[in-house]
């Protein structure tokens, strides 16, 4: 092993691009899990499989340097975890990178387009509807960054093509 680097929790692969290595991560304040705020109506279901809770904590989008691990750069953004608390430990989709930008899509759904350079935000999107159609909405958008990502950002506003693809995917998209 040539270097290693703590990071905070993830799911999902690092991507690498022109000697650099790119990992979303998620970092959460400290806050015990027994006293985090319940995200439910009423009694929280039995199953731990299905209990929600607010989980404060930060989204970062890390690149190093493929080399020696160096961070290069770090852009990071405020993100409290609204998903089932057992599985609230970090990003799911690997980063996509193409032509100088990398984008990243978070837990909670915020798309990002990076420049590759320093980090700087290109366009941000976020969902603005209906919580019920993320996970439908999200995997559709996962599986096209995984197979088309011109298709789906066009060049790099993220605005038109996206909320285009989204509208062919929702009736209630803004």
């Amino acid at each position: 092993m040539q270097w290693s680097r703590a990071l905070g929790g993830g799911y999902s692969g690092p991507a690498v691009a022109d000697g650099r290595l790119f990992v979303l991560d998620w970092v959460g304040d400290p806050v015990e899990s027994n006293n985090a705020k319940y995200l439910h109506d009423g009694v929280p279901p039995e199953n731990t499989n299905f209990v929600r809770k607010l989980l404060p904590g930060t989204e970062r989008v890390v690149c190093l340097s493929e080399a020696d691990g160096k961070i290069l750069w770090t852009h990071q953004y405020d993100c409290p975890y609204t998903i089932v608390a057992t599985y609230a430990n970090g990003p799911r989709v690997t980063r996509a990178i193409d032509n100088g930008h990398v984008y990243t899509l978070g837990t909670e759904g915020q798309l990002f387009c990076l420049r590759v350079a320093d980090g700087s935000v290109v366009f941000l999107w976020q969902p603005r509807w209906n919580e019920s159609l993320l996970p439908q909405v999200f995997l559709s958008i996962e599986e096209q960054l995984n197979h088309s990502l011109q298709e789906l950002i066009g060049a790099t506003t993220g605005e038109i093509v996206l909320h285009q693809f989204l509208r062919e995917q929702a009736t209630d998209v803004p």
